[in-house]
């Protein structure tokens, strides 16, 4: 499958992985190549995922691209410099190459990077200054395999078949949504943040609502919670808000590899 992303701004830009491994930047508008990274025996590279991060700032500006690799590597550029930051960002305790990365994404502030490893029941959050890890998220045993960041950064969402989202101010899972009968291809949250969309391998494209009363069930569970081996509650999943039906449902003419959500004049998208 094509690794692509938008980059820049405004979404003027696109990254791609190339046949040669790669990661190409272009100019959407002009497709002039602006530049490009590899890494050191990048042809026998298997990447299997790719995010870039922009930062704009009066004082200083961040711009930053990852790729997953399918030996567990995540490797990072800082795009402004043209240098590698980060050659192999691993999840703690692997094996080397026991875990293919299934996904990455950037913070808004790009100061961290979480991702998400194949078989992996946590989600990691680097630091992208030292590359240690800052946080996990427990997402359960069937692991994650898509990852996406709200624009205003108040948002994790984790999404396996089913889908969690999660509040990066304190860590907690929030509340969480029926997602898909098969693993999720594509998430992406709308400018406002209020809601996100998601797809998978059939042609159904579902919008789900951010606000924690809307279409849930919020029934506590009866039965006392156990504590697994390292301190988590095992069913504190189940006092959670749980949207079982989409808010929308969209229909493509074939199914998504990814979605996108743009903003349109007047506040609509």
């Amino acid at each position: 499958m094509a690794l692509v992303a938008l980059h820049g701004p405004r979404g003027d830009g696109l990254a791609e992985v190339t046949a040669d491994k790669r990661v190409a930047l272009w100019d959407a508008s002009s497709g002039k190549l602006r530049q490009a990274c590899q890494e050191q025996g990048h042809l026998t590279a298997q990447y299997t995922c790719l995010a870039v991060g922009v930062k704009r700032s009066k004082s200083k500006s961040k711009s930053l691209v990852a790729v997953g690799e399918a030996r567990g590597r995540v490797v990072v550029w800082d795009l402004a410099k043209n240098a590698l930051l980060h050659a192999a960002l691993t999840a703690p305790g692997a094996a080397a190459g026991a875990e293919a990365v299934a996904d990455v994404c950037f913070s808004v502030s790009c100061r961290t990077l979480f991702a998400c490893f194949e078989g992996a029941k946590y989600v990691f959050e680097f630091d992208l200054k030292d590359g240690s890890v800052v946080r996990k998220f427990k997402v359960g045993k069937h692991g994650a395999n898509r990852l996406c960041v709200s624009p205003d950064g108040s948002f994790l969402a984790t999404a396996g078949s089913g889908i969690k989202l999660w509040s990066l101010t304190t860590g907690a899972k929030v509340k969480r949504f029926a997602g898909h009968s098969t693993p999720t291809r594509g998430l992406a949250f709308t400018p406002d943040c209020k809601h996100f969309v998601s797809c998978c391998e059939d042609r159904f494209v579902n919008l789900w609502s951010c606000a924690l009363s809307d279409d849930t069930d919020a029934t506590p569970a009866k039965k006392k919670l156990r504590k697994s081996k390292d301190g988590d509650a095992e069913d504190d999943e189940a006092r959670l808000p749980l949207q079982r039906a989409p808010s929308k449902v969209f229909a493509a003419r074939s199914p998504p590899l990814r979605v996108a959500v743009a903003a349109r004049p007047g506040g609509s998208f």
